[in-house]
Order: C-alpha cells, then sequence, then structure tokens
C-alpha cells in the first residue's frame, strides 16, 4: 500500500467534500477485508479521504496514521515518504491481519477544561448553534486569559453522551473527540469546530484550552506486546515530550501536523463525527496503539 487514486463519491452531508478515493490493489484486492485488524500509515497533511476509504473497506481495522513534517527545507520535497519508491505525497503503510484485535487509545493531556459539560441544543454541519446553559460559555474568555499557556487557541470536546464526556481527557474513550475551535462566539452561538463531518444533536460539549502544564507520556504497562506512541507538537510542545518511553517495544513519532485514527466497527457509511476517521491536531494529544504480544 503505497498510494490511492480517485474514484467514487462518498454520503453527502453539509460539510464534506463529494469525492473519495481507489484503493491499490493490494488492499483492493484482499479477499477478506474483515480480517484486516490493523492500518499502520504515514501520511501527507490530506489524510480524510484516504483514512474514509479505508475504514469503509475494512471496518474492523483499528486504524493509526502519523501526519508527517513537511521536509522542503531538507531536500525540496513537500513531504518525504518512503515506500518501495520515494513519494512527494499520498499515503503510505501497512496492512496487518491477526486474530486479535490491537488496543488503540487517544488522550489530550496537553488540554484542561474551560467550561462545564453542556448539552447541545442544535447543531448544523459542523457548527453548534445552541447549547443548554449559553451563560457558562462566558467563563471560557476568562479561563483562556488565566490559562498562562501563551496560546488563545480554543478547542471543544464533543461527546456521545454524558457519561463519555466526563470522562477524564486523559483515559477518554471512542465516543469523544476534541477538535480546534475555528470560529463563532462560545457565549453567543454559533461555534464553528475543525472537522468535515457532521455534529449529532443532543451530544455533549466542552470548551478546552491549552494547559500550563508539560505533557505526560502515559504509563505503559510492562510484559506487553510492540507499543506505537503517535503525538502532537506545537512550537511550545517539543518532540522531548513524547520520548520518555524509550524502551524495548515501544515506539514514538510526533509531528505539528498530528495523527488520524479510527476505532473498528465504526458505521463509516454515515456522516457524524463519531462515524468516520478523526484527525486529531490538538496539542499534546497522544496516540496510544498496543499491539499483543
Amino acid at each position: 500500500m503505497d498510494h490511492c487514486r480517485q474514484a467514487s463519491v462518498l454520503p453527502l452531508s453539509a460539510t464534506q467534500a463529494t469525492s473519495s478515493v481507489r484503493l491499490p490493489p493490494e488492499l483492493a484486492d484482499i479477499s477478506d477485508p474483515l480480517n484486516v485488524r490493523l492500518l499502520l500509515l504515514a501520511s501527507d497533511r490530506e489524510t480524510r479521504q484516504t483514512a474514509d476509504a479505508l475504514a469503509q473497506r475494512f471496518p474492523r481495522a483499528s486504524i493509526l496514521g502519523l501526519v508527517g513534517a513537511a521536509t522542503p527545507f531538507f531536500n525540496a520535497r513537500p513531504y518525504t515518504l518512503f515506500g518501495p519508491t520515494i513519494r512527494n505525497s499520498g499515503c503510505v503503510g501497512l496492512a496487518f491481519s491477526d486474530s486479535t484485535m490491537p488496543s488503540l487509545t487517544v488522550a489530550h493531556p496537553g488540554m484542561v477544561a474551560a467550561t462545564p459539560v453542556l448539552r447541545i441544543v442544535r447543531a448544523k454541519g459542523n457548527v453548534v448553534l445552541d447549547v443548554e446553559d449559553a451563560r457558562a460559555a462566558h467563563t471560557l474568555i476568562a479561563a483562556m486569559r488565566s490559562s498562562g499557556s501563551g496560546d488563545n487557541r480554543v478547542y471543544a470536546r464533543i461527546s456521545r453522551t454524558e457519561e463519555a464526556a466526563r470522562e477524564p481527557l486523559t483515559r477518554p474513550g471512542p465516543m469523544s473527540a476534541v477538535f480546534r475551535v475555528t470560529g463563532g462566539d462560545p457565549a453567543k452561538g454559533g461555534v464553528a469546530v475543525d472537522t468535515l463531518s457532521d455534529i449529532p444533536h443532543d451530544c455533549f460539549i466542552q470548551f478546552l484550552v491549552p494547559s500550563s502544564v508539560p505533557v505526560a507520556t502515559p504509563e505503559l504497562g510492562s510484559g506487553g506486546g510492540p507499543t506505537v506512541l503517535f503525538g502532537v507538537t506545537t512550537s511550545t510542545i517539543g518532540d522531548s515530550a513524547f520520548s520518555g518511553q524509550e524502551q524495548r517495544g515501544v515506539h514514538s513519532a510526533a509531528t505539528e501536523g498530528g495523527f488520524v485514527y479510527a476505532y473498528p466497527d465504526i458505521d463509516s457509511s454515515g456522516t457524524d463525527l463519531f462515524s468516520r476517521p478523526t484527525e486529531c491536531a490538538v496539542p499534546g494529544s497522544i496516540a496510544t496503539l498496543s499491539l499483543p504480544a
């Protein structure tokens, strides 16, 4: 698997582009796609269509891909992706078939809550129009000013259930995802988040700001199989934040581009953000993939 080609369209939504990709023969010709349990990728920044196509073809697979750092100042290539040949763009990766499912978790230790958990009353596309208590969002501005992180960007954790919304940011489950707020006023409504998927009604949202506390890598158990850590760096969160796990069987990498991920058995024919792969460039976030011993 070293590239993908354009093909038929995906389901329409208010936010998604009407395009897709055709998988290369190495993947398209796999006789039993349900037996593929893991797709490990490296990609340029255009990951969405490839990840969508992979999730549709391999619905029982966990997907984890690192978005590579741009390399024009190193070798005059936009990106440098190593496969059978060196490519300037696209996606390279490996597909694993196994009877044992790997474990995938995504944590956001670089974020802290700025508001309580709020129920989404009305949403359209990637815009949250109304929440149950708009006054609570006023605390967002004060939290931004007092965070001390030097980063005034705002993020939103959107969760399918209230129980999922109250999980710690260091141990969230598959029913939550974090995105950057790209526009609007949380106190007045009309908040746009950085996703091309639709936000479902009656979900829950919590606004977040970057933490001023250094990011800590997750504790890994001993005696397991190989582990892969992908992290998101920024100008203030460097590679060293993710390099503390230099032990046998642990492989880590981090870029400002972040990573793309998908849990197995998602409904990839849907259009909402819980039924599609997620692109994560939230500062300090960490994806941990644990393989069976």
